[in-house]
């Protein structure tokens, strides 16, 4: 079986993500530019994985940006994207965005798993709203 190029790219690109800290992150980020300026359009995962590199560094203004970026190139958030999302607001403690991301996730249709459910539970509790 013979792989493209882009998915190649793609396999190796998306395998870096996890051996990177977060001072080599914007290294990770220059590449990503780099495979879009040589016509390699990225996917939901890669995005994704850019936006939750975005999110452990607390950039949630350049994680919005990518957001809009992936579905103005008609590139659906897809549960992940979702997760990662909430993540990134409840490590800058703001509960009220993660409960915003929910419902968007269900006006989308996209349903919830046990990774985000994991998450929501994580936020109650740091934000000390376990009552809810």
């Amino acid at each position: 079986m013979k792989l493209s190029r882009d998915y190649l790219f793609e396999m190796i690109f998306n395998d870096l993500h996890y051996e990177l800290n977060e001072r080599e992150f914007h290294i990770y980020f220059h590449n990503f530019e780099k495979m879009k300026g040589k016509g390699i359009e990225p996917n939901e995962v890669t995005y994704t994985t850019i936006i939750d590199g975005y999110a452990k560094t607390n950039q949630l203004q350049k994680v919005n940006q990518l957001v809009k970026e992936m579905v103005s190139k008609g590139i659906k958030p897809n549960i992940v994207t979702y997760t990662t999302l909430i993540d990134g607001y409840i490590d800058t403690n703001q509960p009220d965005k993660v409960e915003q991301i929910l419902r968007e996730m269900v006006s989308k249709g996209i349903k919830s798993d046990v990774f985000t459910y994991s998450s929501v539970l994580n936020c109650y509790v740091k934000s000390n709203q376990i009552d809810k």
